[in-house]
């Protein structure tokens, strides 16, 4: 069996570290190498097919080379074992379109993701030609329309977590353990210095006696009964409070509920419409996104891929465009058409297969070919 030059493999998962930027740079020295990436690729799927089920290409990298990191782009988008992306600091320039390529697509919560135009040399036509290649990656890879990637591209983008799983670019966030800053009540601190002046020695009242607003003379028992006095303040303060934080959450849950009802008919709605798929839509629904913030995100999405599925080879024709189309048609224009043909509309599929050339039809197997 053939050596893996930049992977490691555990149990039946194979990782790549791709924590650098991305081959030889002038200014940065050498990078990961792009070759010896995709020649890992590929040999995991020619030589360790039964024994790796998965490979996870973790990125942390500035980019760098559209050469080399196109070589890695070609062998995830090629792989037969499934390979996921995990965004685990950087994902900018190249290193972001590497990412956008996965099976399945992860980010930590602190991550940072950027996209821009390709740079170098002088010559612009070469430079808009590759920039516009970048973005149909992007294009095909996301929610967002080829318009969109290169707006975004144009602009130099720099774009979080949160904001990177609302256009696609990810399909899941990696949360990370967050300390939370410790939480305060005056009234509660309050009771408890009072409880601490009623444990103490009285070694010198005085104080006592001006915090309690009472002359310095004042007997032991007038100091207890003007503590009792404040802590039945202080009870009947947090009592009020209490009664008001109650009549806020009830209020708040009124206003959420309304809030999550009009998300939900947002996102329905969106749905229907194919620019969100049914399994992603909680990630919109929980994705802290105001109903406005929402309506804008939806409008801005791309309608998802759709195919228009004949139901009889007689109807192939109402389809505009399409009435003469043959299987090599269909697998060069509308794949994924096709795809959806051959689960919904067997009869029509199998009539495109019968007009192959009978040697082109013997050889198509429908169980194992699931290429288009």
């Amino acid at each position: 069996m053939k050596a893996l030059q930049l992977t490691n493999i555990t149990k039946d998962t194979a990782t790549i570290l791709l924590y650098k930027h991305i081959g030889m740079l002038d200014d940065m020295g050498e990078g990961v190498n792009g070759a010896y990436i995709a020649s890992d690729i590929q040999m995991l799927n020619e030589y360790y097919a039964e024994e790796v089920k998965c490979i996870n290409v973790r990125i942390n990298s500035v980019g760098g080379s559209v050469a080399e990191g196109l070589s890695i782009v070609s062998a995830i988008l090629n792989s037969t074992i499934p390979v996921n992306t995990y965004i685990d600091g950087m994902a900018y320039s190249m290193a972001g379109v590497i990412a956008v390529c996965g099976n399945k697509k992860y980010m930590a919560d602190y991550a940072t993701f950027m996209m821009h135009n390709a740079g170098g040399g002088d010559d612009d036509e070469v430079l808009n030609l590759i920039t516009n290649s970048l973005a149909k990656v992007f294009e095909r890879n996301t929610n967002m329309t080829l318009d969109k990637c290169k707006d975004l591209m144009n602009k130099e983008t720099w774009m979080t977590a949160d904001e990177c799983i609302n256009l696609g670019i990810v399909d899941e966030i990696i949360q990370t353990k967050k300390k939370l800053p410790a939480m305060t009540n005056s009234v509660k601190e309050l009771h408890s210095i009072y409880n601490r002046i009623l444990t103490q020695k009285k070694t010198n009242m005085n104080k006592v006696t001006d915090l309690l607003k009472l002359s310095n003379e004042a007997s032991e028992e007038a100091i207890v009964e003007a503590i009792n006095a404040k802590e039945a303040k202080i009870q009947e303060l947090q009592n009020s409070i209490d009664a008001q934080t109650e009549e806020l959450n009830t209020l708040k849950a009124s206003i959420e509920a309304k809030e999550v009802a009009e998300k939900a008919e947002v996102i329905t709605n969106a749905v229907k419409d194919g620019k969100i798929d049914e399994k992603s839509k909680d990630i919109y629904l929980n994705s802290g996104k105001s109903v406005e913030e929402l309506k804008a995100l939806v409008a801005e999405l791309k309608p998802a891929y759709t195919p228009i599925m004949p139901t009889n080879a007689a109807s192939v024709a109402a389809v505009a465009g399409r009435e003469k189309w043959t299987f090599n048609d269909w697998s060069k224009n509308d794949p994924k058409g096709l795809a959806a043909m051959r689960e919904n509309d067997k009869t029509t599929f199998d009539a495109l297969i019968n007009a192959l050339p009978k040697e082109l039809s013997n050889s198509y197997n429908p169980a194992t070919d699931k290429k288009f």
